[in-house]
C-alpha cells in the first residue's frame, strides 16, 4: 500500500467531488481502487488499459469504466461519528432484557478469527 501514499488524498477529494457527497468515507482499499481506476481512465485516453500492465494491481471491474458506482456510494456514505452517538443513545435507553438480547446478538455475530 506504500506506493499509493503519494496519491492518498486524491481519491477522497475526487470521489467526494464526483458524487457530491461531502461525507463519503473510503477505506484504504477503496482509495487504492479509485486511484487505479483514474489511472485506467488516463491510459484509455492513449489507447491503453490498466490490464495491459499485469504487474500493476487490478481493481475490481466495478471500479473501471464507470465514473460513479452507486453501490459504493450507498455503502460508504454514512457519518460514523453520528452513528456512534445514535448507538450510544439507543443503548442507554435499553432495559436489562433488551441489553441481554442485544449482547447475545452482537456476540453471536462476531467474526470468528
Amino acid at each position: 500500500m506504500k506506493q499509493y501514499q503519494c496519491i492518498r488524498h486524491f481519491p477522497k477529494k475526487y470521489s467526494k467531488k464526483k458524487t457530491g457527497n461531502p461525507h463519503l468515507i473510503l477505506n484504504d482499499k477503496q482509495q487504492q481502487y479509485y486511484a487505479l481506476a483514474e489511472i485506467h481512465t488516463l491510459l484509455k485516453s492513449i489507447g491503453k488499459s490498466l490490464k495491459d500492465y499485469t504487474q500493476m494491481p487490478q481493481p475490481p471491474n466495478s471500479y473501471l469504466d464507470c465514473s460513479v458506482n452507486n453501490l459504493i456510494i450507498e455503502e460508504t456514505s454514512y457519518n460514523i461519528q453520528e452513528m456512534e452517538k445514535e448507538h450510544a443513545t439507543l443503548i442507554s435507553s435499553c432495559n436489562t432484557e433488551q441489553l441481554e438480547i442485544y449482547n447475545a446478538e452482537v456476540f453471536y455475530n462476531l467474526p470468528i478469527i
